[in-house]
């Protein structure tokens, strides 16, 4: 035996034991430090989110007191307007003479032509002014008072359509912008919003689209007599000055190292365009386009984020800058001005306190390691000291089992006879389940051709079904034809009547004519009316008698009918009786043939009988086979796997697997020990020949 390889595993064991507690307690301390820096990573990043978050919450406030601050700056210059109005004497729409305009939509630029009456103040006719050297009245000294510009709506149409009569907004040939007007439906078709807003008699504050460009702007409804609107005043600013405070406190602001500021804007054609940038770099240029070092457009997810956030509500975008490399920004969405509130910053400056904690987690890691290798060297040299005493003792007890084991395998050997006794069992089995397996297909070839004569019974009984039919059709008739008759035979013998009194009357008139004459002889005189008379009896005679000639050949005709429509029946009534016959005769099959499966049935019955009996003994022996073998078979496993395993132990080779035996193989063995079935066809509802039935899965 090989004293080396026990000892070696023995020395490996005895580091193991040592080993295994060092590489857990390292490993727990590095994951321990993982979980450290991250804790410390999610801390670092809240601490320096809130700080941005704040920031963009900030400039959000900023924004919301910018804009609060606008629209107190337009009512203000609303209710300047209003006093400048009102001084000048409203604003009359005049019934006197009407005025032509080119009405050009300010959105899509197509004209109409249309017809209003004068717009008129105290001082006169507004005019159709359009050259800024020539004074416009009302508009031209609101503007020198607020600073801005201002507009005079009149009314189009009953939609709402709003025409600029008086105006000082600049158009692009630098002209006043009358004869422009603003469609109460936007170019998607959804109902303009400041339209909206004055139709129904309130004043607009908020960004709009003025000729071109975007103004901070207000818009208040002007009223006739009857209190319906018929005008509106515009007073506007420029968007750079509406913006001035918070492009300001944007340029100032500062995170970090790269904590910058940005605001964006995020309608129409300007969407994207920079409003204000920390130190005013890139200011008025657009980012719409912008990708980052993936490609991504980050600009565009961010502008679409943004307005679909609440207010108050901000959101984090990431994204790779191609110089700076990965940054995050905090933005928020402000509705009024429709501008995007953000802060950015380098993720790489968050992320440097991180770094820092990491370093010092890996040095203090390997020194622990150092560690956990001197250990391991002195637990290596104890530990093969004590291999060298066990070695001896295992000799001893591998020389006992193996004796145990050869008796062991003798007993093995007669429950493998057994077995074999057993397999000639199930062969008589098999036997049985093929004759039970013909027998069935016996009977299912009975059923099948009985299920055939059915059908064609069925069908047969159906014709004779028909023809009783169509003779009950007949008979209908052959009733109606004889009714027919009868009424012809009544018909004639009336008119044969008639005839007979015909003729008796005939009779009498001779009888007197005889009479008279006799009596006077050559002078009777009565003999010619009596003569008249007979002659015209004679006539109805032979009218009577044509008649009963035509009643008569009628009569023949519809006896001929009823004739032909009896024999018709007769035919129908014919087929019945042989239909019926074909009946009687499948009926005879089918019950021949359910005989014949009865039979069939029986012989069944008989095989499962004799199948049940041989299973029975089969099972019972099988029992008993199975249990001992299983027996002598674990022992004979754990006896010779033991020895083996310290054999090898022993003498340093690789131990066996589990289920082999030294001097045959687990696969061979278990071909020696299993008896060979015969192929048998299984049949439904009954398990294999040799197979005992496994327990229902589910219940039905």
């Amino acid at each position: 035996m090989n004293l080396h390889g026990l000892g070696t595993r023995l020395a490996v064991l005895g580091l193991l034991s040592v080993a295994v507690p060092i590489a857990v307690l390292t490993a727990y301390s590095s994951w321990r430090n993982v979980q450290t820096t991250a804790l410390a990573t999610t801390e670092v990043t809240r601490l320096m989110d809130a700080a941005v978050g704040q920031s963009a919450d900030d400039l959000l406030d900023q924004a919301r007191l910018s804009a609060a601050a606008l629209d107190a700056q337009l009512a203000l210059q609303l209710r300047i307007a209003d006093d400048v109005l009102r001084r000048a004497g409203g604003l009359q729409v005049g019934p006197g003479t009407a005025v032509d305009w080119s009405a050009r939509n300010q959105f899509d630029q197509s004209v109409v032509a249309v017809r209003l009456p004068q717009v008129v103040t105290r001082r006169g006719w507004l005019g159709q002014t359009t050259d800024f050297d020539h004074p416009a009245p009302v508009v031209d000294e609101i503007s020198a008072i607020t600073g801005g510009v201002a507009t005079l709506f009149q009314r189009m149409n009953e939609a709402g359509d709003m025409l600029r009569v008086a105006t000082s907004v600049r158009n692009a040939a630098g002209q006043r912008a009358i004869s422009t007007y603003i469609p109460a439906r936007q170019p998607d078709g959804t109902p303009n919003p400041t339209l909206a807003a004055t139709l129904r008699g309130e004043t607009y504050l908020g960004r709009a689209q003025v000729v071109g460009q975007w103004m901070a702007t207000g818009y208040r409804p002007l009223f006739d007599d009857r209190k319906q609107v018929v005008g509106m005043l515009f007073v506007g600013l420029p968007e750079a000055e509406a913006l001035s405070l918070i492009a300001a406190s944007v340029r100032e602001l500062k995170i970090g190292e790269t904590g910058r500021a940005f605001v964006l804007h995020t309608r129409g054609a300007e969407r994207g365009r920079v409003v204000a940038a920390a130190g005013g770099s890139g200011e008025g240029t657009s980012l719409w386009d912008a990708t980052d070092a993936l490609g991504r457009p980050w600009v565009q997810e961010l502008i679409t984020r943004a307005t679909t956030l609440t207010a108050g509500e901000s959101a984090t975008l990431r994204y790779v800058d191609p110089v700076a490399g990965a940054r995050y920004v905090r933005f928020a969405f402000h509705a009024p001005l429709d501008l995007l509130v953000a802060v950015g910053l380098d993720e790489a400056e968050v992320q440097a306190p991180v770094r820092a904690i990491a370093a010092e987690h890996a040095r203090v890691l390997r020194e622990q390691l150092l560690l956990g290798l001197g250990a391991l060297a002195t637990a290596a040299v104890a530990w093969l000291l004590v291999a060298r005493h066990l070695i001896g003792r295992l000799r001893r007890a591998t020389g006992a089992l193996s004796a145990e084991a050869v008796s062991t395998l003798d007993a093995a050997r007669q429950v493998a006879d057994a077995s074999r006794a057993l397999a000639e069992g199930v062969e008589v089995q098999a036997a049985s389940l093929t004759e039970t397996a013909d027998a069935l297909n016996d009977v299912s070839g009975m059923t099948g051709h009985n299920a055939e004569n059915a059908a064609t019974a069925k069908d047969v009984a159906a014709r004779a079904r028909a023809a009783a039919e169509e003779g009950a059709a007949g008979m209908v008739e052959m009733k109606s034809a004889m009714d027919d008759i009868k009424a012809s035979s009544d018909e004639i013998a009336r008119i044969v009547k008639t005839i007979d009194d015909i003729a008796f009357q005939t009779n009498l008139l001779a009888l007197n004519a005889a009479v008279e004459a006799a009596r006077a002889g050559a002078a009777g005189a009565g003999f010619a009316i009596v003569a008249d008379e007979v002659r015209s009896l004679a006539q109805r005679s032979a009218e009577s008698s044509r008649a009963t000639a035509d009643r008569i050949q009628d009569a023949v005709r519809k006896t001929a009918v009823g004739v032909e429509i009896c024999a018709r029946v007769e035919a129908t009534l014919t087929g019945i009786v042989e239909h019926a016959r074909e009946v009687d005769a499948l009926v005879g099959e089918i019950a021949q043939g359910s005989e014949e499966q009865t039979a069939g049935l029986a012989r069944l019955d008989g095989a499962l009988t004799r199948i049940g009996e041989v299973t029975e003994a089969n099972a019972a022996a099988a029992t008993q086979s199975a249990q001992a073998a299983e027996s002598l078979d674990e022992r004979v496993d754990r006896q010779r796997g033991a020895v083996g395993d310290l054999e090898a132990l022993v003498e340093g080779r690789p131990a066996l697997r589990p289920g082999v035996r030294q001097g045959t193989s687990a696969p061979s063995r278990a071909k020696a020990s299993t008896p060979r079935r015969r192929s048998t066809r299984a049949t439904p509802g009954r398990a294999a020949p040799g197979h005992r039935p496994a327990e229902s899965v589910a219940t039905m």
